[in-house]
């Protein structure tokens, strides 16, 4: 059972985004993305920076 929740953990945010982005497309076909790639780019992909060198075990000591 455990295994269940750990998939349905990894899974549904996958799918929820996909499923909002599926009822955008449906709903307004002429959706302007321009929002969504500036919010990626300067939120996002820092975000994702940060948690992985924070997560891997890099400390400062090593920088200096």
């Amino acid at each position: 059972m455990e295994l269940y929740i750990k998939l349905f953990e990894v899974l549904f945010p996958v799918f929820f985004i996909v499923g909002i982005g599926y009822f955008l497309g449906k709903k307004n076909p002429n959706f302007d993305t321009s929002f969504i790639t500036t919010y990626s780019a300067n939120f996002g992909t820092p975000s994702i920076v940060i948690f992985s060198i924070s997560a891997s075990g890099v400390t400062f000591a090593m920088f200096t």
